[in-house]
């Protein structure tokens, strides 16, 4: 009888403890694709749980930034999702996988107009500690949250990683690791900061701020 996704877990390797077995992801083993817009992870559904796996971080890098988050907005830690990070291996490659529950909602990109305006309005506390949190640590050259997860436009409107959930109507960031990515900084280093997709991002936020502000 197959082990479930539950158990594994729990005899999965992770920073602290390098058990074996591996965590396989394969449709074999009934792992579901989720198409996913302009993020750069491969994501996978099991069991009522999102895996999300990329190796542009290490596990420990990824665990370490999902506890920098939990602690930094500590007040707010309804607002995250509870995660395990764990190793995995997908066709062959090894991976940094975080595991979350699935949560039942929609991205704020998904959202009409006035639905998105009322779900401002009831977190904007939230929203505006995490833009403080944002802007201080682009400032001192620090990881920071990605609040939008779209590149490509980084309007607070096409957020991907801000989801509105169903039952609590709270904001969530699903994104617990920090940004940029470790391959990131190995390759441009803090100047990475100085970068003009940075300047842009941080404008678009500091408009956000001020939306908030006037809610």
């Amino acid at each position: 009888m197959e082990p479930n996704t539950e158990d594994l877990l729990n005899r999965l390797p992770t920073v602290s403890n390098e058990v074996i077995p591996r965590l396989i992801i394969s449709a074999e083993a009934g792992f579901i694709p989720l198409h996913t817009e302009s993020i750069s992870s491969k994501v996978f559904i099991k069991d009522g749980k999102v895996f999300k796996l990329n190796n542009r971080n290490s596990v420990e890098r990824a665990e370490s930034d999902a506890q920098v988050l939990k602690t930094r907005l500590a007040e707010y830690e309804d607002h995250l999702p509870d995660s395990t990070i764990v190793e995995c291996e997908y066709e062959g490659v090894i991976y940094t996988c975080v595991v979350q529950e699935v949560i039942e909602g929609e991205e704020l990109k998904k959202l009409g107009a006035e639905q998105l305006r009322e779900a401002l309005k009831e977190n904007k506390d939230f929203l505006l500690e995490l833009l403080k949190y944002f802007f201080e640590s682009i400032e001192a050259k620090k990881l920071y949250p990605d609040i939008v997860g779209y590149p490509k436009d980084p309007e607070y409107f096409n957020s991907v990683n801000l989801i509105l959930e169903k039952e609590s109507n709270k904001v969530i960031l699903c994104d617990v690791g920090l940004s940029p990515h470790q391959d990131t900084l190995d390759k441009n280093g803090l100047d990475f900061y100085d970068s003009e997709n940075v300047r842009i991002y941080v404008a678009k936020m500091r408009k956000f701020q001020e939306l908030l502000l006037e809610l």
